[in-house]
């Protein structure tokens, strides 16, 4: 079977609910930031501020190239909110595998960003984050939409009603 790829802005889930998918389906589990601090030895923030937001883009490409060469197949992957955004990266996960969106609103992203204590690099120097958060998704969410084979609206609903949807859709799809 085909990997299985999470895409979605940050904080849409990605990381919970495609962990929960890996778990419940009995396969195994790959998140691509955990693999790029793993593999260069410095963490997601400190990677944005040494080498900037296009840096940051070459390592997680490198990385995203070894861990499909590794786990060509039967594999869960959750992507960075951006990963999709290089066409490259897009080609190479489209020819490999299935691609599920989170999609939620900015409403959602906003209160899940306020409560959560990770940091998000891409929203550091944003004065307005609400209205940054909405200007950022706008930009992004037709290549989300164009790169999804699933489209799976997160908002309102909990962890397990959104792992559920994704795993039906996917019996679905197959």
């Amino acid at each position: 079977m085909k990997n299985i790829y999470f895409t979605g802005f940050m904080a849409a889930g990605k990381t919970t609910i495609s962990n929960l998918v890996a778990k419940r389906l009995s396969r195994p589990y790959r998140d691509i930031d955990d693999e790029i601090e793993n593999e260069y030895g410095i963490t997601i923030p400190e990677i944005f501020q040494k080498y900037g937001e296009p840096g940051f883009r070459e390592f997680e490409t490198v990385v995203l190239k070894k861990v499909i060469k590794e786990r060509p197949r039967n594999s869960i992957i959750s992507l960075g909110g951006g990963t999709i955004l290089k066409p490259e990266n897009m080609e190479i996960i489209k020819k490999n595998g299935i691609v599920i969106y989170l999609e939620a609103n900015s409403d959602t992203l906003y209160d899940r960003i306020k409560k959560s204590k990770s940091q998000r690099p891409v929203l550091k120097d944003m004065v307005d984050i609400k209205q940054d958060i909405e200007n950022l998704l706008n930009r992004r969410k037709d290549i989300y939409k164009a790169s999804a084979d699933i489209i799976i609206n997160v908002n309102g609903k909990s962890t397990f009603e959104v792992t559920m949807d994704c795993i039906s859709k996917l019996k679905a799809f197959n």
